[in-house]
C-alpha cells in the first residue's frame, strides 16, 4: 500500500521568456540562473526543495530525493575523486582525471549522456533516466594531451552565436556537397533569414549540421610528482574541443622587460574557477586583452601551491587571446602595472 502525503507546491514562471531569449541571446543563461538562484534560496529558507527547471519555469516540492543512475551498455569510468565534472550540454557532462581508488592519478576523459524516458513537454518527473558513458577517443597515439592529475580547475565555454552560425553554415555546405546527404541537407547562410511555412520555426531540418558545441578548459592540478621541481603542482592550461575530442595546450608567453606584473599564474590545485563576461571584470581588462565586453573569461582564485602554500590571488584568463592577467594578490605585495588592485567586499547575508 502507498502512503498519502499532503504537499504544498509552488510554481515560478518567467514571463515573455521567448522575447527575453531574443534580446539576451547567449547571455540568457546568466539571467535564468540568476532567477534560479533566487528561487532556490527562497525554497531553502522555507524548508522546501527545488524540483526541476524547464528553462522558463521552476517547480518546487518538498520531496526531493537523490536517485542512483545505472549506466547502460556496461561501460563506465573507474571510481575516482578530485576529478573535473563539467556540463557541456543540457544532458551531457565532461569528466576528466582525478585520483583512483588505489591512489593513482588518472588522465582519461569521459562523456556522460543522460536520456530521459519521458519528454519534458509530457510532464517529465525525473524518475526514469538512462545514463550512458562514452570514453573520449584518442585523436592519434602521439596527439598532445594533459597528463594525469586531480583537483584541477575546469570550465566549459559555449560557442558565441556568430561562431555557431558560421560552423552551422560550413557544416551544412559540406553535407550539401556529399551526395549521400544531399536530400537531407539544409544549406542556409547565417545572413539569410529566409521564409518558411514550417511551424517548427528556426529548427534545422533533419540531417542539418548542429553547429559547434564548445570547449572545455582545464588549468593546474597536481599529479603527485614530488620529485619534480614543482612538487607535482601544475600550472599548464589545456583546451578540449567537444567536437573533435582533440586537446591543445596554451603556450606560456615570455615576460617582457617592461612587464612588472607576472604573466602566468603559479602552479596550484584545489582552486575555485568560474566564467564571466569580460565586461564584469575591471574596466581596464577589455583594453588589456583587446576583447569585447561579452567575450568570456575564466577567473580563478586561491588554491594550494607548491610546498603546501595556501594562495589568495585572483587571475583572469581570456579564452579568445589565451592570456592571463593578475586581478588581485592581497598577500603577494607585487607591484602592478594597471594601478591598484580591486578591493574585496564582504557579501551581504541573504
Amino acid at each position: 500500500r502507498g502512503k498519502k502525503k499532503e504537499c504544498a507546491y509552488g510554481f515560478c514562471d518567467i514571463r515573455q521568456f521567448t522575447d527575453t531569449v531574443e534580446c539576451l541571446q547567449d547571455q540568457v543563461m546568466l539571467f535564468t540562473n540568476s532567477v534560479g538562484t533566487i528561487v532556490h534560496q527562497a525554497c531553502h529558507d522555507n524548508r522546501g526543495e527545488p524540483n526541476k527547471n524547464i528553462g522558463d519555469a521552476f517547480l518546487i516540492d518538498g520531496n526531493m530525493k537523490w536517485r542512483a543512475l545505472k549506466p547502460l551498455g556496461g561501460t563506465s569510468p573507474t571510481p575516482r575523486g578530485g576529478h573535473a565534472f563539467v556540463p557541456v550540454a543540457s544532458n551531457r557532462a565532461f569528466v576528466f582525471g582525478g585520483r583512483g581508488a588505489d591512489g593513482t592519478h588518472l588522465g582519461d576523459a569521459w562523456i556522460l549522456e543522460l536520456h530521459s524516458t519521458a519528454a519534458v513537454s509530457s510532464g517529465w518527473s525525473g524518475k526514469n533516466i538512462d545514463a550512458r558513458w562514452e570514453r573520449s577517443p584518442e585523436v592519434a597515439p602521439d596527439a598532445p594531451r594533459p597528463g594525469a592529475r586531480e583537483a584541477m580547475g575546469a570550465a566549459f565555454v559555449p560557442p558565441s552565436v556568430r561562431e555557431n552560425e558560421r560552423w552551422t553554415f560550413l557544416g551544412n555546405m559540406v553535407r550539401q556537397l556529399d551526395p549521400k546527404q544531399n536530400k537531407s541537407a539544409n544549406l542556409t547562410s547565417p545572413n539569410d533569414k529566409g521564409t518558411s511555412d514550417d511551424k517548427t520555426g528556426d529548427k534545422p531540418t533533419e540531417g542539418a549540421y548542429g553547429g559547434k558545441r564548445g570547449e572545455v578548459w582545464i588549468f593546474g592540478g597536481c599529479d603527485g610528482g614530488g620529485s619534480t621541481e614543482s612538487g607535482g603542482v601544475l600550472n599548464d592550461m589545456w583546451r578540449y574541443d567537444v567536437d573533435t575530442c582533440a586537446w591543445t595546450r596554451s603556450t606560456i608567453p615570455h615576460k617582457r622587460q617592461n612587464d612588472k606584473a607576472p604573466v602566468w599564474p603559479p602552479g596550484r590545485f584545489g582552486h575555485a574557477t568560474c566564467v564571466v563576461p569580460c565586461g564584469e571584470l575591471e574596466p581596464w581588462c577589455g583594453k588589456h586583452f583587446e576583447i569585447a565586453e561579452d567575450s568570456p573569461c575564466m577567473v580563478i582564485q586561491g588554491g594550494c601551491g607548491v610546498d603546501g602554500q595556501v594562495l589568495n590571488d585572483v587571475w583572469a584568463f581570456s579564452f579568445e587571446r589565451e592570456r592571463w592577467t593578475l586581478l588581485s594578490d592581497p598577500a603577494g605585495g607585487m607591484e602592478y602595472t594597471h594601478g591598484r588592485y580591486p578591493a574585496w567586499t564582504e557579501a551581504p547575508n541573504r
